[in-house]
């Protein structure tokens, strides 16, 4: 296992390591559907015969820029840090942002949700040494007829309060503020404007 958790295997001979294929479930290939495509096999991929146990595993990256180029590090899992007993917990999409906690401190944050109580509710997850650990925040704590908070996008306010967004099926946009840098939040509102 690679460090993208690609599988390799040693069959021997002069070849050395040479990866693992499996086929592709429900494969459409150039528009024409395709039994026989095969794909290099991973530990995350259904149709492997050797995978990890279905839950929700989190996997960061991060870039470092070196001349005019972003070198990439190896993925690394942050679950056991931040996920609780929830089966499911999803990053949402878009991107993360970092605020100040002092002068020498940033956070990261990203927006997480989870849907534990049977409803998707929003959260954070932060860390304040770079990416080296990570802190699970709590969820918004009521949602009121907003229904659910998920898929969310945070902003830092000019007062330092962060207002995270949130998806929801009411049809209009709701949020939530923090004014701890997103370790807890207020109750899930309405942006009337």
């Amino acid at each position: 296992v690679d460090a993208f958790f690609d599988l390799w295997y040693d069959y021997g001979g002069s070849e050395g390591l040479q990866p693992v294929w499996c086929k592709q479930k429900q494969a459409v290939f150039e528009t024409v559907q395709r039994p026989d495509y095969y794909v290099q096999a991973n530990l995350f991929y259904i149709q492997s015969d050797w995978k990890a146990f279905s839950v929700t595993y989190l996997m960061l990256r991060s870039a470092e820029v070196i001349g005019n180029e972003l070198v990439w590090s190896d993925p690394v899992l942050v679950n056991n840090r931040i996920k609780g007993a929830e089966r499911f917990l999803g990053v949402c999409p878009g991107r993360g942002i970092t605020v100040a906690l002092d002068g020498n401190t940033e956070r990261i944050i990203f927006p997480v949700y989870d849907n534990v109580t049977g409803v998707e509710r929003a959260s954070t997850i932060y860390s304040d040494d770079g990416g080296a650990t990570w802190t699970r925040g709590m969820r918004v704590p009521e949602l009121g007829i907003t229904s659910k908070a998920s898929e969310s996008q945070i902003v830092e306010l000019p007062n330092g309060t962060l207002r995270m967004y949130s998806r929801n099926n009411k049809n209009q946009i709701s949020y939530a503020d923090s004014t701890d840098k997103g370790i807890t939040w207020g109750a899930s509102s309405f942006d009337t404007n």
